[in-house]
């Protein structure tokens, strides 16, 4: 039972963990692929706020908005709040 319960608060943990970020550039392209040569899915302005998905380093990752949208955009048009190495 401690085990189990042990688990539980260490599965809470991680989830309040999740990656987000908010677009710090005025208009920030979001693409069905990481590079620019794809097909931009919808724009994002500056202050909206996305959960981090994936990162494709140094350049792209892709996030995810609130309504289940997703897409890849420049990881220079987001700030996170979660460092990353």
């Amino acid at each position: 039972l401690t085990f189990l319960v042990a688990l539980f608060i260490l599965i809470g943990h991680w989830n309040r963990e999740e990656d987000s970020g908010v677009v710090v550039t005025a208009d920030a392209k979001v693409f069905s692929a990481a590079g620019k040569d794809n097909i931009v899915l919808f724009d994002l302005h500056e202050g909206a706020e996305v959960e981090v998905e994936d990162r494709l380093p140094p350049d792209w990752v892709q996030v995810k908005l609130t309504d289940g949208k997703k897409g890849w955009m420049k990881t220079a048009d987001l700030a996170t709040d979660t460092a990353q190495d």
